[in-house]
């Protein structure tokens, strides 16, 4: 188990170091401060909107990377920081469906907590 954690410690830390690679050399071909620009932020965001699962996490990521790589055509009525602020919106967007989703299951576990306790508080009939 301990060999398990920490070669995915190791794997991760590969992965990262790839991904910052990349977006320092690719998109910017130089370091700058804040060029993530919220990303991390939208992973966790993915992670969650997958729950924590596998398949999950990569349709999620799919998702948002989809809605990155969508970009207005040049010359387009679409001005370009309306492209650029659809992962955000749709990262707010799923935060509060899961913050109803976990609202809606924490009503309706107190519901059946409730009858329960009411059903077991009726006096019998004998």
């Amino acid at each position: 188990m301990r060999a398990t954690r920490y070669a995915a410690l190791v794997g991760t830390g590969v992965l990262c170091g790839l991904a910052g690679a990349q977006l320092s050399i690719s998109l910017v071909t130089q370091f700058v401060l804040g060029m993530t620009a919220g990303r991390g932020f939208i992973a966790l965001v993915a992670v969650m909107f997958g729950r924590a699962h596998p398949i999950g996490v990569l349709g999620a990521s799919l998702l948002f990377g989809l809605m990155y790589a969508h970009a207005a055509p040049p010359g387009s009525a679409i001005p370009p920081q309306f492209v650029a602020m659809l992962p955000y919106v749709a990262t707010i967007v799923i935060l509060v469906l899961f913050a109803l989703r976990q609202r809606r299951r924490a009503s309706g576990a107190r519901t059946v907590v409730e009858e329960a306790g009411t059903e077991t508080s009726r006096p019998t009939a004998t």
